[in-house]
Order: structure tokens, then C-alpha cells, then sequence
């Protein structure tokens, strides 16, 4: 299964933003890269392809993201 079709699986037509998340230099888990889903579901493969020897955190649900 490719990294596209696992975040197609889980997300399916959703709308929202994906949050895929890396550990920042000191090992901290504070690195968190958004993507429009689906319509930045490119990028988020392509981030994921760059980073295939690092770990990945992702939630199963989408996000809005709201500006103040």
C-alpha cells in the first residue's frame, strides 16, 4: 500500500487539514507540517517520500484551522 492510498483509505472524501508531525532537532515532537486534504494530498506524499527514514506522526482525523 502506498503512502497516498493509506491517507486515501483513512481520510476518504473528508475535507480538512492533515497534520503530519516530526521530532524537531532535540527530539521533540514539535515539528507539525499541515496540508489541505485533499487537495494538497500531493505535497503531503511528497513531504512523506523526503522523510521516508524519519519517523511520521499523523492524526486519523482531519483539523480546521481557523485564523484570529
Amino acid at each position: 500500500m502506498t503512502t497516498r492510498e493509506f491517507l486515501e483509505l483513512i481520510f476518504g472524501d473528508s475535507n480538512g487539514y492533515l497534520i503530519i508531525a516530526t521530532k524537531d532537532e532535540n527530539g521533540n515532537l514539535t515539528n507539525n507540517k499541515p496540508f489541505k486534504y485533499p487537495e494538497q494530498l500531493n505535497q503531503a506524499v511528497a513531504y512523506c517520500s523526503v522523510r521516508e527514514d524519519e519517523d511520521l506522526w499523523f492524526s486519523p482525523m482531519l483539523f480546521s484551522i481557523t485564523q484570529q
